[in-house]
């Protein structure tokens, strides 16, 4: 587990062919329900591929949200125009306005702390610098399905008060029981795939 982590959200769909590629164009999905005109909104995505199939019916798509624009950004004459000494708060909102990105409006728990200029890169990735301010935080980096930053913080394991193993002589006695665990059985798995996304 690595605090800090950032992964875009990718999405891949199928579309009758069209004339027009998508391909470096913003797209909105939503999808309808069918009991009214409610809409549930997937996300904003950029689109990276728009390529026809081998029969030329269809065009298979895929997009990334923003945090892909971002972690392949070059922020160094970003960083070094900053001016220093300046708050985690401020260092954050600055690299968001740079990189065109909306976060969530939350207070962080180092966001008071006072950051100092360390390095004078000649390159340094987007990547890198949302990492850091996450990782710092103790939290993820996420875009949300409306298009804005999160930081997502995992729940407070609460274990409760165990006595010592020799304390008592049987296992039944202990006080308390783990509070927000949840055991991810076979049951709850459907699959799993790992990409290498740069």
């Amino acid at each position: 587990l690595t605090f800090g982590c950032c992964n875009a959200s990718c999405i891949q769909f199928r579309v009758l062919n069209s004339v027009i590629s998508l391909e470096g164009k913003w797209i909105e999905v939503s999808c309808g329900i069918e009991d009214g005109d409610r809409e549930y909104k997937i996300g904003r995505y950029k689109v990276s591929s728009d390529k026809p199939t081998a029969d030329r019916k269809y065009r298979d798509i895929t997009a990334y949200d923003i945090l892909y624009e971002v972690q392949n950004m070059d922020v160094a004459a970003w960083y070094n125009s900053l001016t220093f000494p300046m708050t985690l708060r401020q260092f954050r909102d600055a690299f968001c306005r740079y990189a065109g990105m909306e976060q969530e409006e939350t207070e962080l728990i180092n966001d008071g702390m006072t950051v100092e200029k360390t390095i004078n890169p000649s390159e340094i990735s987007g990547k890198d610098v949302l990492a850091a301010i996450c990782e710092i935080n103790g939290r993820f980096g996420h875009v949300g399905r409306d298009g804005k930053l999160q930081y997502i913080q995992l729940l407070q394991m609460i274990e409760g008060v165990y006595p010592a193993e020799d304390l008592y002589p049987a296992d039944d006695l202990y006080p308390a029981d783990p509070l927000n665990a949840v055991e991810i059985g076979t049951s709850l798995y459907t699959s799993c795939q790992y990409e290498d996304y740069r």
